[in-house]
């Protein structure tokens, strides 16, 4: 069944319209395969994506780019802000739900958009879908490995937040600025878990994923496993 109850078999009586939520060139199905699904799926597109044009469609479906970011340009300090807050893009988002009127709005990824989207979405009358392709909503560094490449438990207090911030900024991680840091990413941390626990759906690529964002407060009730697809040739008959 689908995440709503709906029968992946039934055709359905009227077109769904969805809001596809992604943040790179990559979509979830390949060009025809969304002209197949046509007759049952309206799809708008919001991507961050500084190469793509304002207008355009994929297959079926128009395409809205949005700056990547709050603030001047694609940088670690403007993604970063954007785990708050993202004027531009909410009010972007917002005028598209109220135009679009979507039922569904299926979250791919939120880096460098907002994480007021969701709220956005479920204001607007949508459900809400958000797969978790990584550990981004926990973990600033996407991967769960710090700048030293050890493997690490999750954001904790926020401690070893702040070297990995130091390092991506190119500055030594010391512990006085780590300390001084780690308010902040408790911040994100609460933001994020809050926008992910408004979702009527989370979708996790592995028990792995899932269990790690369990680990890191999700209910694991609430994550439900389905693994990526993988594309095969069509069976030869003799």
């Amino acid at each position: 069944s689908s995440p709503f109850g709906t029968p992946k078999a039934t055709k359905m009586s009227k077109v769904l319209k969805v809001f596809l939520v992604l943040i790179v060139c990559v979509f979830p199905l390949s060009a025809q395969q969304y002209k197949d699904t046509e007759e049952t799926l309206k799809a708008t597109v919001i991507k961050r994506e500084p190469t793509v044009q304002p207008e355009s469609r994929y297959a079926n479906m128009p395409v809205e780019a949005v700056p990547w970011g709050f603030g001047p340009g694609p940088d670690a300090l403007s993604t970063y802000m954007a785990s708050f807050i993202n004027p531009a893009v909410e009010r972007r988002f917002e005028a598209l739900c109220r135009d679009f009127r979507p039922e569904i709005v299926h979250v791919q990824h939120l880096m460098g958009l907002s994480p007021r989207l969701p709220a956005i979405a479920r204001r607007a009358g949508a459900r809400l879908v958000i797969t978790l392709h990584d550990y981004w909503f926990v973990c600033s560094n996407t991967w769960l490995f710090r700048w030293s490449r050890e493997q690490c438990p999750g954001p904790g207090l926020g401690y070893y937040c702040g070297g990995c911030a130091l390092h991506r900024l190119h500055r030594r991680p010391q512990p006085l600025l780590m300390a001084l840091a780690a308010p902040v990413f408790v911040a994100r941390t609460r933001v994020l878990r809050r926008a992910l626990l408004g979702a009527d759906y989370l979708i996790a690529p592995s028990q792995a994923v899932a269990n790690r964002l369990a680990g890191q407060g999700i209910p694991l009730e609430r994550l439900h496993v389905v693994a990526h697809g993988i594309v095969t040739a069509p069976a030869h008959t003799a």
